[in-house]
């Protein structure tokens, strides 16, 4: 569930848009055992805490299997050393592909003032039309990996083609720097809310106004000197209303926005900072509203 919240210097509130055995030495006859291995006469209890698998289970050579009946939190981000992380396991098969396929959650964010009604394609497939500014996309699923992302008009003109990199879940922001259209990924996630508190963090996207500084309820809480196309990291508020203000880090440090922003218990909140023209002074933000 996802809500957004489009807050502009002109007013207060705006829209909530996871051993081998094959070594071991049996005993001899004589009851003379291999030196290089303990191994346990038959008529020995097995320590239950001792990972000995049954006589009657077929053991895969080829894998460390687990059993069955385990059950994997499917929320828990447990990922094996995989390429490029690290090196995987043995496959036993040279001309299968080695890398299995990992599904990971990505959504799109139109951060640049300049265009308007954008249509989003992931390799080739559109996955959205008429994406304004300062609009958030629902998550989808990707497989882990790199995908072709093109960013179009309305009428098919082609602003922007780039290979990206999704391995996490992440906020893939259309940006304006430079002059020019460009991709910037924001991980997302880090954060766990419950009933009695919520997740906040500050992500800014306002190119034209270099680093900024955010300020909540005069002090209480302060997100500093924040560069373009990066987030901090989460802090963990009580819910409730709190006033919000928006300098630039360069001294002096001018405001350039304040308002008031409202929590919710056991969501996690992104306060996108966004330059709504080209202009350094042009502030607005958009606080994001997701459930973990």
């Amino acid at each position: 569930m996802l809500h957004e919240m489009n807050l502009s210097p002109d007013s207060d509130i705006f829209e909530m848009n996871d051993s081998d055995v094959s070594g071991i030495a049996n005993p001899a006859d004589n009851g003379n055992f291999d030196s290089g291995v303990s191994a346990m006469q038959d008529n020995r209890m097995i320590d239950p805490d001792f990972s000995v698998m049954p006589e009657d289970d077929v053991i895969d050579p080829d894998f460390s299997v687990m059993p069955d009946y385990d059950v994997i939190d499917p929320d828990f981000s447990v990922n094996p050393n995989w390429f490029p992380i690290g090196p995987g396991p043995v496959i036993p098969c040279p001309n299968c592909f080695p890398l299995p396929t990992q599904n990971v959650n990505a959504r799109f964010i139109n951060a640049s003032p300049e265009f308007s009604g954008l249509t989003v394609e992931v390799d080739n497939r559109v996955i959205l039309t008429g994406m304004d500014f300062a609009e958030v996309s629902r998550y989808r699923r990707y497989s882990r990996g790199f995908h072709r992302v093109t960013v179009m008009a309305a009428n098919g003109f082609v602003f922007l083609q780039q290979n990206v990199f999704i391995g996490n879940n992440s906020t893939i922001a259309i940006v304006s720097s430079n002059n020019r259209m460009n991709l910037t990924t924001i991980t997302d996630g880090g954060c766990s809310a419950n009933f009695s508190n919520s997740c906040f963090r500050v992500c800014n996207l306002a190119y034209a106004s270099g680093a900024v500084n955010v300020i909540l309820s005069n002090g209480l809480m302060s997100f500093t000197n924040t560069r373009p196309g990066t987030a901090g990291s989460f802090s963990k508020l009580r819910p409730g209303s709190y006033p919000v203000s928006v300098a630039r880090s360069a001294r002096p440090a001018v405001n350039l926005l304040s308002t008031f922003i409202n929590l919710n218990p056991n969501r996690v909140y992104t306060l996108y900072v966004l330059n709504w023209n080209p202009s350094p002074d042009t502030i607005q933000i958009l606080l994001v509203e997701d459930m973990r």
